[in-house]
């Protein structure tokens, strides 16, 4: 069975959902995790054959890769191990039944992630989105400025919604907003009530927070030369 990429809903398309490879023989266990995974809203693509699922990475480019190696340990590595050969960054999580040393040592060959089923669901997903996001900071750097924490509580209004800073730099800023991320356009105003600043900025990258309350969201200058990309700096500054 290839399934379909599914969605859930406006959720996911506000995010810009991940995209998961979930590959399993058990079309039960399949569906279950499929559901799961959707439900948080990201996009996956549930395949049952290994053959399907080369076939699939040779057209598409995943997020994350999850792949059962209860009915085929090598078929299981083999896909793996094109994935890793295809994206050496890209995530990948084994799932057993079971503790196999020798698919463990091939996990950790990969940099993969071992699970033993069954799981913990919030613990599952936490990590599901843990290494995604170190995904995407590896594919999509922005860290162009070093960035320094915000210790405070500060709020801003980015556009229509409410969120508080994460972290700051020279060339944005990392925004929580509380999840699901409200739907709104990718350049929208920011305005920091307690410093009066207010710059115009868009959204450059957004994922899940690890605990999965939050959406984080990277934020940047739409005019990184103008007045207020400099006053933004000396704010910056102003932080210890």
């Amino acid at each position: 069975m290839v399934g379909t990429v599914s969605h859930a809903g406006a959720y996911a398309r506000a995010i810009m959902a991940a995209l998961i490879l979930l590959v399993d023989a058990n079309r039960t266990t399949l569906g279950q995790t499929h559901a799961l995974l959707a439900r948080r809203g990201y996009l996956v693509a549930p395949v049952s054959e290994f053959a399907s699922a080369a076939e699939l990475l040779r057209t598409v480019s995943p997020d994350l890769l999850i792949v059962d190696f209860r009915h085929d340990v090598s078929q299981a590595l083999e896909l793996a191990n094109g994935s890793h050969g295809d994206d050496p960054h890209r995530p990948v999580i084994f799932t057993h039944a079971s503790r196999d040393p020798y698919v463990e040592s091939e996990a950790l060959r990969l940099g993969a992630t071992y699970l033993v089923r069954p799981w913990n669901d919030d613990r599952f997903l936490a990590h599901v989105a843990a290494v995604i996001a170190d995904h995407r900071w590896v594919r999509f750097p922005v860290r162009r400025w070093k960035r320094k924490r915000i210790s405070n509580a500060v709020t801003v209004r980015a556009g229509s919604a409410v969120a508080h800073v994460v972290d700051v730099s020279y060339g944005g800023l990392r925004l929580a907003f509380p999840n699901p991320l409200p739907e709104s356009s990718t350049t929208f105003a920011v305005t920091l009530p307690a410093t009066q600043l207010s710059f115009e900025a868009h959204r450059v990258w957004s994922h899940d927070a690890p605990t999965g309350a939050e959406v984080w969201c990277g934020v940047e200058f739409a005019d990184p030369e103008g007045a207020e990309a400099r006053t933004w700096r000396a704010f910056v500054d102003s932080l210890t």
